[in-house]
């Protein structure tokens, strides 16, 4: 649970993008988000950028607020002090196509490879100079660690520990040949050297005199041991289909497993870990972001799909490594920040949850075709049903107004009292032409939104003998409204947003028309914005400040289909997108929304409602899902890096 960003730099893709938890802090003022920024080269001199095509992204390292990453034989450098502006400060052609990993000692950036070990020079990161190599001469490499002078380079064959105390003239100290049957990973603390070695385990070596270095503990796994890291006392080893294994090695010579991490239906690959964090990646690419301050007792907290092959881990960043792409991760401290959901809890109970709204302690839950659930929502962790309405139709939508509920419910406007939860009871009715498929309730009125046959405006001052006093046709299909001071706004699909003067109620006016790009769906209006959840054209943002004159102010294309936004008094909108889950919006600068982050659900996000930090999602065949989100003024921004050229 967190939220990243994306931006493109050229021609190395850099991007800033929404996403849950990591350790140490980028703060700005606007929430963490994902959004396309073209950046340029670097300032000053400006780097020869090679004129390779393509090339794979093969690891990366982090210093500082700068980004390492090697791809296509080049070394890039990148400076995200300013996160919204991450800048190209370098680039070094370093010849390497098979990278194993990079590790960075003082000033020096270690390059492992399939020839050994290269050591850049990266006293000043805008100016990276290749200073020395050392050749393995072995079987390829596949890691490396370092720990002050020495570097930990493995192969398939054994360790090489070599001395790079002056980075120029680095030499093996040792080749450890016998301790392994075939390294995959390396990690160093302290005195003692840990080697995964694929279907052996982790052998744990004693290398404070690296001249008689020392097996002294062993630890055997159940499966593949593929990726490794310690930290805290805590051996972390990826280990295959049997999960994350947390082991103790606070006792070296007496390794014990006290935390397993493990996934159904995927093998793990990899593993880093920063802070009370461990980044796990998964065979399919996901990285799951662990909280581990409690290693007997890990919990995902988020999941970033983003089809890593491997990730790494440097102070109060993370990294999630692809073929093309490098997601930076930033620690979001103790606390949940925007974008870090928590779930409270996914409460099924309809076979289609496709409305919400929420007023005082009780949420109003919808099942399409079944009726209107009144839940208990007092408290998240047990949220339970206390009364059912049964409609004798379906309903499209609800709004819950003092002691009443309006249904807009296909064939009739449908008005219930549910100032006794356990017991709501219809108690008016009006036939409606069309369908009713949305409703907001304003004063004493109603207005209906009717499909094909436009709005309709009811009396509703005495809710058990409703009566339409006015109509206005639709130009397409009008499934939304929202009404402040005389004017209604209606969402009317590809007709766009109609604004209709409702001074009179008996005699309703058209006064303006906005075309939106996609099929307005719903709309929320704040002060003198209009918030259109526009289908597949995602968010769009329209000043009613002159509601005769209305002007489109910003646009924000989202990946699924908008089909409502609620904005809440800190600009956030939040929307539902269809199979795209939540997304949530810096609409602060209404001429440059900024997606924060995203929840991916189960189903298809068709409504919401919004209360304080809560989140009530109806998710269609995913059901009720119920999200806490939290922020502050500080923010913590995550970054992708892309190395596609």
């Amino acid at each position: 649970m967190q939220a990243w960003l994306t931006v493109i730099l050229a021609p190395l893709l850099v991007a800033l993008l929404a996403s849950p938890a990591l350790p140490a802090f980028v703060q700005s003022s606007r929430p963490s988000a994902v959004h396309l920024i073209a950046l340029p080269p670097a300032q000053g001199d400006d780097p020869q950028f090679n004129d390779q095509s393509g090339g794979k992204l093969h690891a990366a390292a982090i210093r500082d607020t700068y980004a390492y990453s090697v791809v296509g034989g080049w070394l890039t450098v990148v400076d995200f002090s300013v996160p919204l502006d991450p800048v190209i400060v370098a680039e070094l052609d370093v010849g390497s196509y098979q990278v194993a990993g990079l590790a960075i000692s003082g000033s020096s950036l270690l390059i492992a490879d399939s020839e050994g070990l290269q050591i850049i020079d990266i006293a000043d990161p805008t100016d990276p100079r290749r200073v020395g190599f050392f050749d393995a001469q072995g079987a390829d490499t596949i890691g490396v660690a370092v720990s002050g002078d020495l570097a930990f380079l493995a192969d398939a064959e054994g360790i090489s520990i070599v001395d790079i105390s002056d980075p120029t003239r680095p030499s093996e100290v040792v080749f450890l040949a016998d301790f392994v049957w075939f390294a995959t990973a390396v990690a160093v603390n302290g005195d003692y050297l840990y080697v995964a070695d694929l279907f052996q385990g982790m052998h744990i070596i004693d290398v404070s005199d690296p001249t008689n270095a020392a097996e002294v503990g062993f630890f055997d796994s159940p499966g593949a041991s593929w990726s490794m890291a310690v930290a805290g006392g805590h051996a972390y080893l990826v280990d295959g289909e049997s999960g994350l294994q947390i082991v103790d090695v606070t006792d070296p010579t007496d390794p014990v497993l006290v935390g397993l991490y493990d996934l159904a239906n995927d093998d793990l690959t990899a593993v880093a870990v920063s802070g009370a964090y461990a980044f796990v990646a998964d065979a399919v690419g996901v990285v799951h972001v662990l909280d581990v301050s409690d290693p007997t007792a890990p919990t995902e907290v988020w999941s970033y799909p983003g089809l890593a092959l491997g990730v790494a881990a440097a102070g109060p960043y993370a990294l999630a490594i692809s073929e093309d792409s490098l997601a930076l991760l930033v620690d979001l401290g103790g606390s949940l920040t925007i974008g870090d959901f928590a779930v409270y809890t996914i409460f099924d109970v309809a076979d289609y949850t496709t409305g919400v709204a929420v007023a005082s302690d009780y949420l109003y839950l919808l099942d399409f075709a079944q009726g209107m659930d009144i839940l208990d929502i007092t408290k998240l962790d047990e949220v339970s049903s206390v009364g059912f309405f049964d409609a004798p139709d379906a309903i499209a939508s609800v709004a819950v107004v003092g002691r009443y509920a309006y249904l807009a419910a296909f064939d009739a406007l449908r008005i219930v009292d549910v100032s006794d939860p356990a017991n709501p009871i219809e108690i008016g009715a009006l036939p409606v032409e069309g369908e009713a498929v949305g409703v907001a309730v304003v004063g004493g009125h109603a207005y209906v939104a009717c499909g094909w046959e436009g709005l309709r405006i009811v009396d509703v001052s005495d809710p058990a003998n409703p009566q339409e006093v006015g109509a206005i046709a639709s130009q397409d299909y009008t499934s939304g409204v929202a009404v402040q001071g005389s004017y209604a706004f209606v969402a009317d699909g590809l007709a766009g947003v109609r604004v209709v003067e409702v001074d009179d109620p008996a005699a309703p006016a058209e006064v303006a028309v906005v075309d939106t790009p996609g099929e307005a769906w719903s709309v929320f209006v704040q002060g003198a914005a209009v918030y259109v959840a526009d289908g597949t054209a995602g968010l769009t943002i329209i000043d009613v400040s002159s509601p005769e004159a209305p002007q489109t102010l910003g646009a924000l294309d989202t990946p699924g289909e908008a089909y409502k936004v609620v904005v809440n008094v800190d600009d956030l909108a939040f929307v539902a997108d269809g199979l795209a889950g939540l997304r949530i919006i810096d609409a602060a600068d209404p001429a440059d929304p900024l997606e924060l982050t995203s929840f991916n659900s189960s189903g298809a996000a068709v409504d919401l409602a919004i209360q304080g930090n809560l989140v009530y999602v109806a998710d269609d065949w995913g059901g009720l899902i119920v999200l806490e989100v939290v922020y502050e003024s500080g923010l913590y921004l995550p970054l992708l890096l892309s190395g596609r050229r």
